[in-house]
């Protein structure tokens, strides 16, 4: 059981918020696409917060069929901040082409640098041919989604290399707090400092 009811296209409240684990919102089931992009915190989500109260939310909570999230969490987010009920729509598209609907929705929203898309890019390059996650229903080959997060191959492998190497630095670039030139550089230092013990 769903831990909100559905009426006429609202999501009512829940009665206990709680902040889930991985692959929740509050509670609420995500789909693991709309998990790809970072969170939006501090001012930013204040400000969307404020809006929300003064002007209600002006897009849908969109949630596949089964009413898992898959775009839409930090509006669903700020709902809850503003004891709003949201307004929920169900997307009924499978597979890339949901992917590719969560991509241009985010990617045209949002002001994403290179780094932060290569990042991006580089936690969808574990959906590669022989890779798939048991969570995730599609595979794309390395040039696929390169080309989906408008990155260079180059971008996406360096991307890549950061997000094994220091999840930690990877998931600063992702949210816009470092660069990919100074993970690089840290990356090497460490790798460097490993060398060193041996």
């Amino acid at each position: 059981m769903l831990p909100w009811t559905a009426h006429y296209g609202l999501l009512s409240l829940p009665s206990e918020i709680k902040i889930g684990g991985s692959g929740k919102c509050l509670g609420i089931p995500l789909h693991p696409f709309a998990d790809i992009f970072p969170l939006m915190e501090g001012n930013d989500f204040d400000g969307l917060v404020t809006d929300i109260k003064k002007n209600g939310p002006r897009e849908p909570i969109m949630t596949t069929c089964d009413g898992r999230i898959v775009d839409g969490r930090n509006r669903y987010r700020a709902c809850v901040a503003a004891s709003i009920e949201p307004r929920t729509e169900i997307l009924d598209i499978n597979g890339s082409g949901l992917l590719a609907w969560v991509l241009s929705r985010n990617l045209h929203r949002r002001h994403l640098t290179t780094a932060q898309r290569a990042a991006i890019a580089a936690d969808l390059d574990k959906l590669k041919p022989g890779a798939k996650p048991a969570n995730l229903p599609i595979w794309l080959s390395q040039a696929e989604v390169a080309a989906m997060l408008k990155v260079s191959p180059r971008s996406l492998r360096s991307g890549s290399a950061i997000r094994q190497t220091s999840p930690e630095l990877h998931e600063l670039i992702k949210v816009g707090k470092l660069s990919t030139n100074l993970a690089q550089r840290v990356v090497g230092l460490l790798e460097d400092e490993g060398d060193g013990d041996r």
